[in-house]
């Protein structure tokens, strides 16, 4: 089989006997891929391989969907590690960790939630957006607070900062652990 990079490799030779590389995680095509160039280019940087042997080493790290997107590219169709790169990143976008404030603002608290489990999933949803303002982000989790005490009190009492946001929210949070630990030692007394 004839390799899609060619990568001007064709006179190539080096020897990865003699370096120990860092082991990459493989890449299968459900992640970021820019996670996965970012390590595997620092991780060439490191080693201070040349352009070539990135392109023959990149493939390794492929599998899954990502290994039969690799492998199916017309053979020597990629002639330089750029190229490679940009073509990677155009077939895989999709997966891209990227979200809009419109998605954010989406987010709701679920009927039987606790607080607890709102801010845990509003926290891992909002991880890589990347347009968040303070006055944004406070406005959404208040927004898709179910009615409540929390809510009434975020209402009340606007946060001015993210970090004013998670200060209120613990304290509510530890306020609802206490309450239900006591309704569970009163139904058990």
């Amino acid at each position: 089989m004839v390799s899609p990079a060619t990568c001007r490799s064709g006179n190539l030779v080096f020897s990865l006997t003699c370096q120990r590389l860092v082991v990459l995680s493989s890449y299968d095509g459900l992640s970021d891929p820019d996670d996965h160039l970012t390590m595997f280019i620092g991780t060439m940087d490191v080693h201070k391989l040349s352009e070539p042997a990135w392109c023959i080493i990149f493939n390794i790290t492929l599998s899954g969907a990502a290994r039969f997107w690799y492998d199916n590219r017309a053979p020597k169709s990629i002639d330089n590690f750029h190229q490679l790169r940009d073509k990677f990143r155009a077939n895989f976008q999709q997966r891209r960790f990227k979200k809009t404030q419109t998605k954010i603002l989406g987010i709701r608290q679920k009927l039987e939630e606790s607080l607890k489990g709102y801010l845990a999933w509003f926290e891992k949803e909002t991880l890589h957006m990347t347009d968040r303002s303070d006055g944004m982000m406070v406005g959404a989790f208040i927004n898709g607070l179910r009615p409540g005490r929390p809510f009434k009190d975020l209402i009340s009492r606007q946060p001015m900062s993210l970090e004013d946001l998670y200060i209120h929210v613990n304290g509510c949070i530890r306020a609802e652990e206490a309450n239900n630990a006591n309704r569970l030692s009163d139904s058990k007394g």
